[in-house]
């Protein structure tokens, strides 16, 4: 079981609790979506806020593995700390 097993989207080890693939692919894609629904004006900054918040939730549940990739993200988007993009 060196590999781990996928359920709910996270991969379960013996010892340790990580995103799938699956799921990080997903968080990349939905994450896009919520700037481009920003940038377009379709939603306001505190809906962008709690769907960001709400996203990242998810992510908790293996913050020692996830962590890393969720900082490289939302630095990319420039969402990490500093709220949405503004032009």
């Amino acid at each position: 079981m060196t590999h781990g097993v996928d359920f709910l989207g996270l991969r379960v080890f013996p010892s340790d609790v990580a995103l799938s693939r699956r799921a990080r692919s997903r968080f990349r894609r939905k994450s896009a979506l919520l700037d481009r629904w920003f940038d377009q004006g379709m939603i306001n900054e505190e809906d962008y806020q709690q769907r960001a918040t709400s996203l990242t939730a998810f992510t908790k549940s293996c913050e020692a593995k996830s962590w890393r990739f969720r900082r490289r993200l939302l630095e990319c988007e420039h969402v990490g700390g500093q709220g949405p993009r503004t032009g």
